[in-house]
């Protein structure tokens, strides 16, 4: 599964994919993103962040699940 936005606030980004690694038993999966820039707090290595001023798009972000 895709979970994406369109907003760069870390409690609709991170915290909701924290909270459906930690609570709903998704898994986070490693993903070679090849622009953009990593995300925050400990899964920041794992998602993909893409910023207007940087990267000419609108800003979003992406994480990648899967059924644990």
């Amino acid at each position: 599964m895709t979970y994406s936005t369109c907003s760069i606030r870390i409690d609709e980004d991170e915290e909701n994919v924290l909270f459906a690694v930690e609570k709903v038993g998704l898994e986070l999966i490693p993903y070679d993103f090849s622009w953009g820039d990593r995300g925050f707090l400990e899964i920041g290595d794992r998602v993909f962040r893409a910023w207007t001023h940087k990267h000419d798009c609108n800003s979003f972000f992406i994480a990648k699940l899967e059924r644990g």
